[in-house]
């Protein structure tokens, strides 16, 4: 992978190469899906790895923090080797803006995605920030439908440079074949933001239902309310927001038309500086926000956080959050952070 890492060049030119080939990649619950046009995966207790013998791991919002980012999967690797288990991976979305090294973690990611074994214990959920970059032919940009878009503005700064060109363009094919939610046996829900709103409840009868564009976006885009019971959907957002009871009637929707109930939620999308955030008044139903980042993307100027979160899968619970220190010499000269 360090080749790799070290030679963007050569990243691009096999990614460019694994995308011209194949529809699914043979990434972590491929198997459990006809084609990538499937982009919710309900996923079968035959294909989730065996806890006896695995751990999977859950990474949020990277938004450009590199260091954060190797940190984090050296933290779960060492911790499931430890423990005599392979890990596997399953990252949130949101790789690039906001942070400091956009391209750097993008070529990571595809690092780990090029390495055949890696790329089996692999699952890339779609965030909104991953989602929005496209590319005007008629004007040769890139573009996004997100703001803050500084990836898209640096590629666009970029544009004499066909490597950087390349990896955009390569990106956009990338996420527009990875999920936007799994279902997984135990009856947690993994997506980037939310989940359907209520307007859409009525038309969810199966799991092809849920791959209707409406519900892909709210998967993407919407946002939990901490609070309120009950929130009513605003359209003229993509990220309105869901109270604790709208989030309780999908579940029990959802319930109806899978192979197994769903209990829990684990999402991204939203920043704390704790890195994580366990929503108290979901009772019936758990929510988990889950960041792995110790830059501080909503805060201009800083703060650097002084932990950086992972999340563990535990059967029939919410994932577990592991804080790791985050020394302060490491992200001290990142302009973001600046006292």
């Amino acid at each position: 992978m360090n080749d790799y890492f070290n030679q963007p060049g050569m990243i691009v030119e096999k990614l460019e190469r694994l995308l011209d080939e194949e529809d699914l990649l043979g990434m972590a619950f491929d198997r459990c899906r006809d084609n990538s046009k499937e982009k919710v995966i309900q996923v079968d207790e035959d294909q989730f790895p065996d806890p006896e013998k695995h751990d999977v791991w859950f990474l949020g919002d990277i938004h450009g923090d590199l260091m954060g980012m190797i940190a984090a999967l050296e933290y779960g690797t060492k911790k499931s080797k430890n423990a005599n288990k392979e890990p596997w991976f399953i990252l949130l979305g949101d790789f690039t803006d906001r942070g400091p090294y956009d391209h750097l973690v993008l070529l990571k990611l595809y690092s780990l995605v090029l390495d055949d074994y890696f790329r089996s214990r692999l699952c890339v959920i779609v965030g909104n920030h991953d989602e929005c970059l496209g590319y005007n032919e008629d004007l040769e940009k890139f573009q996004a439908t997100v703001n803050p878009a500084e990836f898209t503005e640096w590629l666009n700064a970029n544009g004499d440079d066909s490597l950087w060109q390349r990896l955009g363009r390569a990106t956009i094919k990338f996420f527009r074949r990875m999920p936007r939610a799994l279902f997984l046996p135990d009856g947690l829900l993994v997506a980037h933001a939310g989940v359907p709103h209520t307007d859409l409840h009525e038309k969810i009868d199966s799991l092809e239902s849920l791959n209707e564009p409406q519900c892909l976006e709210d998967f993407v885009w919407t946002r939990a309310h901490e609070r309120a019971p009950k929130r009513r959907p605003n359209r003229n957002t993509r990220g309105c927001s869901f109270g604790r009871k709208d989030f309780s009637a999908f579940c029990n929707k959802a319930s109806e038309v899978l192979k197994n109930p769903v209990k829990r939620m684990l999402r991204g999308h939203d920043h704390y500086i704790e890195g994580h955030k366990y929503y108290e008044k979901y009772k019936d139903h758990q929510m988990l926000t889950l960041n792995t980042r110790c830059i501080q993307p909503d805060m201009i100027g800083g703060p650097c956080s002084d932990t950086l979160c992972i999340a563990r899968w535990v059967n029939e619970q919410i994932p577990t959050v592991y804080n790791l220190k985050t020394p302060r010499q490491l992200t001290s000269h990142l302009n973001t952070c600046e006292n």
